[in-house]
């Protein structure tokens, strides 16, 4: 057992006799197993024990027997208590999400406080074909079925190559006494359930088919790993960078066949929060609208013309200003806009950001602020009223930037001006116009 355990160690080239470590230690066979390998086999180790309050009486003597083991051998000890059920509560988790998340967040504070490398934990070759089996029925994809790893940030599992027998027979050849925790003996949990039912099942047919759960698990990683690095290699070369954003071309979309694209696209995307119901919808690009989106937590995406735009949520404070005589010079955003009363010699329609009024026609207090969805106005040329949002398809606004579109309205409420550049057919001015308001974006 020892020397397996050596080999495993070495092979995976976890960690060495000098590494500081911090052992998960329930007081249940896997884990106190692990306790002994790590002491027999002078490891630089403490351990950490969490009373989840959850089984009254033994819960309490889980704890007192860890302090006992812990003192006997005299090895450093850490310990903590929580209210399980009065977190899932408040937090709306079950027992298994609470205790889990209570576990791993006190290691994390033990890391940072005492320079810790890696909490160990005692997963062994058994719960590895219990994670896989319980990710099968979930039909949680290709990332389900590597199992549980032997590293997952700082946290390691040195008994993952080992069986459960192995274990079994280490305790019992050397009279190590542990713990046993009742609930493990229940079918409460579907983990449990496997475990009791399924596993015992599969062994009638292979004794050692954890074992080629184990190995199987392998493999899969080793094509998962593959599967990325050309997916990340084929993603590179179909996208384009600008500006914080990234453009998605439906053109480079219709090269990766068709049987691959879905995956393709939720294996690139799902980083940025995305599902695969969401990626899936993006395989139909040739018939998606203009102005599709798609939204996770941080992200946009959002269908143009001829590709999609990948881009971070913005969460801006909506603007607006309010205008309320000339001349007036006012903050609008990062920019500042300039009012003034001028005569119509000295229009100058070549001049860039500039926008122009019949006086006349204006009535206070103006308002500046983002179009909305039903806005209509009449634009130049025309007696009818059309949409802003058909006005900025008409411009080829890209949907992405239509956000940031502004209008004037004056105080009944009708828009007089599309900024940039866009006046209302009622509001330009004339021949006959006696004085212009000038609009200037400085």
């Amino acid at each position: 057992m020892l020397e397996k355990f050596e080999v495993f160690v070495k092979k995976n080239r976890l960690f060495n006799r000098k590494t500081k470590l911090l052992l998960a230690l329930s007081g249940g066979e896997d884990s106190v197993c692990l306790f002994h390998i790590l002491r027999e086999l002078g490891y630089n180790f403490s351990v950490a024990h969490c009373n989840f309050k959850l089984r009254g009486k033994e819960s309490d003597d889980d704890e007192k027997f860890v302090r006992k083991l812990a003192s006997k051998y005299k090895i450093e000890a850490l310990f903590q208590s929580f209210d399980t059920k009065a977190f899932g509560k408040v937090h709306g988790l079950n027992t298994q999400e609470s205790a889990r998340f209570l576990r791993y967040q006190w290691f994390d504070e033990l890391i940072n406080e005492h320079g810790f490398k890696f909490v160990l934990t005692a997963h062994h070759i058994e719960d590895n074909a219990e994670t896989m089996l319980i990710n099968l029925s979930r039909a949680t994809g290709i990332s389900g079925l590597h199992g549980i790893p032997i590293v997952n940030g700082n946290v390691c599992r040195p008994l993952l190559g080992t069986e459960k027998q192995d274990i079994v027979e280490f305790l019992k050849a050397n009279g190590y006494k542990y713990r046993t925790d009742s609930s493990n003996l229940k079918d409460d949990y579907l983990r449990n359930k496997i475990r009791h039912n399924v596993i015992p099942q599969l062994k009638k047919i292979d004794q050692h088919i954890a074992k080629s759960f184990y190995e199987s698990a392998h493999k899969i990683l080793e094509y998962e790993n593959m599967a990325k690095w050309l997916s990340d290699n084929v993603w590179q070369n179909i996208i384009e960078i600008n500006d914080a954003t990234v453009w998605i071309k439906y053109s480079e979309l219709k090269k990766i066949p068709s049987e691959v694209l879905p995956v393709f696209l939720y294996e690139c995307l799902k980083s940025y929060g995305f599902n695969r119901s969401q990626s899936d919808a993006m395989c139909h690009f040739e018939q998606i609208q203009t102005g599709f989106i798609l939204e996770s937590a941080n992200y946009q995406i959002i269908g143009e013309r001829h590709a999609f735009l990948l881009k971070n949520k913005t969460h801006q404070t909506e603007l607006s200003c309010i205008i309320k005589e000339v001349p007036a010079i006012l903050t609008f955003g990062d920019s500042k806009v300039e009012l003034l009363k001028i005569k119509p010699s000295e229009v100058d329609f070549s001049q860039l950001n500039c926008l122009y009024f019949d006086l006349k026609m204006i009535q206070y207090p103006l308002t500046i602020r983002e179009w909305k969805k039903g806005d209509k106005m009449r634009p130049l040329g025309m007696k009818g009223f059309k949409k802003i949002s058909d006005m900025l398809t008409d411009k080829k606004v890209p949907h992405y930037s239509r956000k940031q579109q502004y209008v004037i309205s004056d105080t009944v409420g009708e828009l007089i001006a599309l900024l940039p550049n866009t006046v209302s057919d009622v509001h330009k001015v004339r021949q006959e116009s006696i004085e212009v308001l000038r609009f200037r974006l400085i």
